[in-house]
């Protein structure tokens, strides 16, 4: 990015592909000579109500948020492995973004893809353990109420609906809560985290699950309104 010295490359892919995520590690390899960080922050995230959800809708957002996370975190391993034979004290840091609602579901109409994160919040637990060995670290972040925007149904972007008073810290966060947070987990100040489910939340993980009854019509509104196909 010009002005503050980083240099970004981008690289277009599907990434429920094979071939493509594969792609995806190996520019990154050529461009910068190898590897030592793998976010995995690619998602897609419907709301459908459950008796609404397709097959089709539901391997959408396996092939993209559980397949996607599998595929780019091999193909990244098999370059930190590799790496490590060769130089035992670099390691790598693989980072899995997932969700609060993976453990804690809170919102009508999130059904697939709460439990496709799931399945990230799985693959970190065999993972941090079994490339350990090879001194890469894998951690996963929980993001909560995060104002990331979406666009509704007239392709305008408006504010989630969240109910901002009920969070502990009485503030929704922003892109940039995560983007710290995997910065620490990446960095060598997260050289002895591995393992771990961060919470970048506000403290909503410390709420009752489903939230309080007079919010899940709010909830519910927005998860059919937001949803007409």
């Amino acid at each position: 990015m010009e002005g503050v010295g980083w240099g970004v490359s981008g690289v277009r892919a599907d990434i429920g592909g094979e071939a493509d995520c594969a792609n995806v590690v190996q520019k990154a390899v050529e461009i910068y000579g190898g590897l030592d960080i793998m976010v995995n922050n690619a998602a897609y995230f419907p709301t459908i109500p459950f008796l609404d959800v397709t097959l089709a809708d539901w391997e959408k957002v396996y092939s993209i948020n559980a397949r996607g996370a599998f595929l780019t975190t091999r193909e990244a391993t098999k370059v930190l492995v590799k790496q490590n034979e060769k130089t035992p004290d670099r390691g790598g840091s693989i980072i899995l973004i997932a969700t609060l609602g993976a453990y804690r579901p809170n919102r009508v109409g999130m059904s697939t893809y709460h439990s496709s994160k799931g399945a990230v919040l799985s693959l970190k637990n065999h993972l941090c353990g079994e490339l350990a060995p090879h001194n890469i670290r894998v951690n996963c972040i929980l993001p909560g109420a995060i104002n990331s925007m979406r666009p509704d149904e007239n392709g305008e972007y408006q504010p989630l609906p969240l109910p901002v008073e009920k969070v502990p810290l009485r503030t929704m966060g922003i892109p940039f809560d995560i983007a710290n947070a995997a910065l620490f987990l990446a960095s060598p100040a997260g050289r002895y985290v591995t393992g771990v489910e961060l919470p970048v939340d506000g403290g909503l993980n410390k709420l009752p699950s489903f939230g309080y009854p007079e919010e899940q019509k709010v909830l519910r509104d927005y998860s059919v309104n937001s949803n007409k196909r």
